[in-house]
């Protein structure tokens, strides 16, 4: 019985020494896990630092150092930054853009001052000329003359029935006097013009690429008070955002001033009917000419015609004079 006793404080006793031993070393394992989790965190916050040299070096103060706190939570900076985004943020759907001083124009809708009016001008002209060729070389030298140039051209058909296809720009101030110069080449076939303000998209872009601005203006000058590797960090990622949207804004601006400084004229042009003129020796001339040089083109397909027969016709031949041997043999 004494033996029995004693084995069930032996063994309770050697579990108490387990348990001890688990619990102290668990504590020791989560200490080392923390310390390897901890110098991996440092080496990224490293290598993001060196992504902000870019950015700390245009703002006006930076920081030449940062205190041993700056792994720790986000902080202090972030809450400017949140503070911030909501004074400066403009979003593209659900607010409206900051308000800009306007002026009162009869009979336009009122826009902001020093912004004039943007119109879209496009124009298509469809001639019948007795001389395509020197109408379309007319067109090149309006182009020239009102401080455009040539977009594109295309011509197809003969030397005598050429059909062109040219499309002009010009200054849109001399638009109208463009259209009546082309207008002069040769008979009026079609003439459309179209036009389209863009005046009120303009005057948007112009206020989002207001609001993007002073974003970042407020962006850069929490930067350089943040003092936080964190607060850096996501500070920088919004600065990069926010002038990549500048940039797209800055291009779609661009864009609709040069459609508005320069407008399109697009000509077709078709030889007259019946160009061949009867009306002195010249015009009798060329009817001859082209009646020579088709002439000469119909006999050109005749011999192209017998080269092909005559491979046949050899072939043929022989066949024959076989036949009628063989048909000689029997009568012998």
């Amino acid at each position: 019985m004494k033996n029995k006793v004693f084995i069930v404080i032996a063994s309770i006793a050697a579990l108490l020494v387990i348990f001890t031993c688990v619990a102290l070393v668990a504590p020791e394992n989560k200490r080392d896990e923390g310390a390897n989790n901890g110098s991996y965190v440092v080496d990224n916050i490293g290598e993001r630092w060196h992504e902000l040299d870019g950015t700390l070096s245009n703002t006006a103060k930076t920081k030449a150092t940062l205190p041993a706190s700056s792994t720790q939570g986000i902080g202090r900076g972030v809450m400017e930054q949140k503070a911030a985004d909501m004074a400066t943020t403009v979003e593209y759907a659900g607010s409206a853009p900051s308000p800009v001083p306007t002026a009162s124009i009869p009979g336009n809708t009122a826009k902001p001052i020093g912004i004039k009016q943007m119109m879209k001008k496009d124009g298509n002209i469809s001639l019948k000329a007795e001389k395509p060729q020197e109408a379309a070389n007319s067109i090149i030298s309006i182009a020239t003359k009102f401080g455009g140039d040539v977009l594109s051209m295309q011509s197809s058909g003969e030397e005598s029935s050429q059909y062109f296809n040219i499309t002009i720009r010009v200054p849109s101030q001399k638009f109208d006097n463009a259209m009546q110069e082309v207008l002069k080449l040769g008979d009026k076939a079609s003439v459309t013009t179209s036009s389209e303000d863009v005046t009120g998209e303009y005057i948007d872009l112009k206020s989002r690429l207001d609001s993007r601005t002073r974003k970042r203006e407020a962006l850069l000058t929490m930067l350089t008070k943040a003092d936080k590797i964190g607060d850096l960090l996501s500070i920088h990622d919004r600065i990069a955002d926010v002038e990549q949207e500048i940039e797209s804004i800055k291009g779609q601006m661009q864009y609709l001033e040069g459609m508005a400084s320069y407008s399109r004229i697009t000509v077709d042009i078709s030889p007259k009917d019946g160009l061949i003129s009867t009306d002195g020796p010249s015009g009798f001339v060329d009817g001859l000419g082209k009646i020579w040089v088709a002439f000469q083109k119909a006999i050109l397909w005749l011999l192209m015609i017998v080269a092909v027969l005559i491979p046949f016709g050899i072939i043929a031949l022989l066949v024959y004079f076989i036949v009628k041997a063989s048909r000689k043999k029997p009568a012998a």
